[in-house]
């Protein structure tokens, strides 16, 4: 669901300009969630509609998760997913947090999320 607002626009500048810095934010801001729009009202008024869709708004939205790759010289293409086992299989190695995050190239962070995901979620098995 979208939020909107509207703000009166008292500027006397011409509205070439006004749809040019509009259509700037627009560019920058749309990946975001949020649109800008430039409308009149029935007196003639300039109004800005500024929406925003909430749920875009929130971290990384709209981003596919990406898959963590194994190689894997079995497999035809010379690699596979890596799973929670796998995972939990470096760990009871004694390979560090540290270690295991350089081995699958994601960061420390998101190690730590898809862990806790993984947690939360018995049946989940890629990482």
């Amino acid at each position: 669901m979208n939020e909107k607002a509207f703000f009166n626009l008292d500027s006397s500048e011409p509205e070439a300009d006004l749809e040019d810095r509009i259509r700037f934010l627009n560019k920058i801001l749309n990946r975001h969630g949020v649109w800008f729009n430039l409308l009149h009202d029935k007196e003639g008024y300039r109004k800005l509609l500024v929406m925003a869709n909430p749920g875009t708004l929130k971290r990384h939205a709209g981003k596919r998760r990406q898959d963590i790759y194994l190689p894997d010289t079995s497999s035809r293409i010379g690699k596979r997913i890596c799973t929670v086992d796998d995972v939990r299989k470096m760990e009871s190695t004694g390979m560090t947090t540290s270690v295991i995050t350089d081995l699958i190239r994601i960061s420390r962070s998101t190690y730590f999320r898809r862990k806790k995901a993984a947690a939360d979620k018995q049946g989940w098995e890629a990482f």
